[in-house]
């Protein structure tokens, strides 16, 4: 039987994630690390145990896939960097500050019954706001922080911190985001539809 080609169920398998996420839409940014948890260029996902199978894969794959890769691989690094431009012109803004000091209120942390400093836990005070607006930038849904502390403020008012994505002050950066990842799912769709062919035609 042929030798199953790893490096193109590797690459086929991450896309697919991707797609996942995008399409949620969930960006996986994370301020703290600058950089996409799951979004990120295929080249740096290859295990190291794969490495040699990976420059077997390279100098063999056609002209256009290879191109597709580094197409996917740019555009990647281009929605890491406009996360990035999104995240400090909300975590720095007044807008975001405003927001915060008009639902975050004694009578409101009451009702919740938690203390401000609890719901942020090892983020509090230094990281509210970066917190925050990374929760924007990654369009987090009201139910599904990923930190539980802060849960049960995102589900009473996720909705109204996300709409600072549509603010004058925001919008063109988050258009910049949205332009990105259209770019990175066509490329996916490609990637998906010439992998699939390569394994195929390789096992038939």
């Amino acid at each position: 039987m042929p030798k199953p080609d790893r490096i193109s169920d590797i690459l086929l398998n991450k896309i697919r994630i991707e797609r996942r996420f995008l399409l949620m839409p969930y960006y996986t940014w994370w301020f703290e690390y600058n950089r996409l948890e799951i979004i990120e260029p295929l080249t740096g996902s290859i295990p190291h145990v794969h490495w040699s199978e990976w420059e077997s894969f390279v100098r063999h794959a056609s002209e256009d896939l290879l191109k597709e890769i580094d197409r996917h691989d740019k555009l990647a690094e281009e929605l890491r960097r406009a996360c990035e431009g999104l995240q400090r012109a909300i975590e720095v803004s007044s807008e975001l500050r405003g927001l915060y000091q008009r639902v975050v209120t004694p009578e409101f942390l009451a009702e919740l019954g938690t203390a401000e400093s609890e719901l942020f836990g090892a983020r509090w005070p230094n990281s509210v706001f970066p917190y925050l607006a990374q929760l924007i930038v990654n369009q987090t849904p009201p139910d599904c922080s990923p930190l539980y502390t802060i849960r049960p403020l995102w589900i009473r008012v996720g909705t109204e911190f996300l709409r600072l994505r549509q603010h004058p002050a925001f919008a063109e950066k988050t258009q910049w985001c949205q332009k990105i990842v259209e770019g990175l799912l066509i490329s996916i769709e490609r990637l998906e539809a010439t992998l699939t062919q390569k394994t195929e035609a390789e096992l038939s």
